[in-house]
């Protein structure tokens, strides 16, 4: 399980560079819900959740087979950048990322006494 914390403070000013502002005083599921979508390339399922002014993200490891292939894919896109082929970096890049998509249920919830 993989997991990410973020400071609210960071979300909300990241949303705000983004054109998206969040109000400071948003509630719990609508700042979880911007957040999974913020990082749903994160293999699925993601779960959001919200500790004291800390946002935890968490999510399952990558199976094996696709951590290859993303490793294969980032090699390839590094190497066109090394040899000038600059056009074809993205293509290979974008799917490296899109390789680690799945579609699933997100979960998101506020801290739990």
């Amino acid at each position: 399980m993989n997991q990410i914390s973020i400071p609210v403070e960071t979300l909300l000013n990241l949303a705000a560079l983004e054109g998206h502002p969040l109000a400071r005083d948003a509630r719990p599921e609508m700042l979880c819900a911007d957040t999974g979508a913020r990082y749903d390339f994160l293999h699925q399922p993601v779960e959001v959740r919200l500790e004291d002014s800390m946002v935890l993200i968490r999510s399952t490891e990558e199976p094996e087979e696709d951590q290859t292939e993303a490793a294969r894919l980032f090699e390839r896109a590094r190497q066109r950048a090394r040899d000038g082929e600059y056009e074809r970096v993205s293509p290979a890049s974008s799917r490296c990322m899109r390789g680690a998509c799945r579609p699933s249920a997100r979960s998101c919830s506020p801290k739990t006494p």
